[in-house]
């Protein structure tokens, strides 16, 4: 009676995944750990491989766009800047 009420953890993450992110859902895949029932696994299906491979083209040539009038070095000054800024954030 009680398991009746309880929520499964699967669906309850796909409700509340499904209503903040509409389409994330169709890029993970929530599974039950059947060795441990505690764990929810959650990993990304080939759709939301496709969908970040993408993203990530489109950053790296918005990147490229961005930085293509720099001389050589210019890029590694800002390279470094940007891994001083990086190091100070960790």
């Amino acid at each position: 009676l009680l398991k009746n009420k309880l929520e499964n953890p699967k669906e309850k993450l796909t409700k509340e995944i499904n209503s903040e992110h509409g389409k994330l859902v169709e890029d993970i895949e929530i599974t039950l750990d059947m060795k441990d029932r505690r764990k929810t696994l959650i990993r990304l299906t080939e759709k939301g491989r496709n969908r970040i491979e993408t993203k990530i083209d489109e950053v790296n040539e918005k990147l490229e766009y961005l930085i293509s009038d720099l001389s050589i070095e210019e890029v590694n000054v800002l390279l470094n800047i940007l891994e001083k800024v990086k190091n100070r954030g960790e």
